[in-house]
């Protein structure tokens, strides 16, 4: 890709990041709007949603530091990642898993793959099960031939219904400046499998 088009996915980037994060503060104080009915449960609402809008604040922190991590400490920054996004959602009954060999990555595409398990983890959440069940949701990144690997992102959600499931356009194009393929399967369950080259 060209400089103008990495700028320009950057700039995506980092828009929908922003849309994702007030979208999901304004549902929360919707919601407390609507069901607290009394002082203490606004507090604990209040106390909840200000717990999400630190979690989004440690999101784009830990995603900024994340292009210094060594091949040694990707995995731990993934799972930070993964966690934080499900903080932001206010989730407690979702379980992520996140396991990958040590592998050596440019600058750009370490900052690349973690805004795409960002964004995986995003959709999950947004277009998966409701907030009253339970899931483990799991990223692996293993070495398929040199210089190659392989990204299989799994939930154990009920599967959603592919007729009204929207394109993931911002997952595709982060895979393209991977240099990767994708495929998407929605039986048995949602999985996201992506080939992609390590620069």
């Amino acid at each position: 890709m060209t400089i103008e088009s990495d700028l320009e996915l950057i700039l995506s980037e980092m828009s929908h990041r922003w849309f994702n994060g007030l979208q999901v503060l304004d549902a929360s104080i919707s919601l407390g709007i609507r069901q607290s009915r009394t002082h203490a449960e606004l507090t604990d609402h209040l106390a909840s949603l200000r717990t999400r809008i630190v979690a989004m604040a440690a999101l784009h922190r830990q995603l900024y530091d994340f292009a210094d991590c060594d091949s040694a400490s990707m995995q731990a920054g993934l799972m930070d990642l993964c966690t934080e996004v499900i903080r932001c959602f206010g989730r407690t009954d979702i379980v992520p898993k996140v396991k990958m060999s040590a592998i050596d990555l440019p600058r750009q595409r370490k900052i690349c793959l973690a805004a795409l398990a960002i964004e995986l983890m995003t959709n999950a959440l947004k277009h998966g099960q409701g907030p009253h069940l339970s899931g483990v949701i799991s990223l692996t990144i293993v070495p398929t031939g040199r210089n190659r690997f392989q990204l299989l992102f799994v939930d154990n959600f009920s599967p959603p219904d592919s007729r009204i499931l929207p394109r993931p356009k911002l997952v595709e194009n982060l895979v393209d400046v991977l240099e990767g393929e994708i495929r998407i399967f929605v039986q048995p369950s949602y999985t996201t499998m992506v080939q992609f080259h390590g620069g």
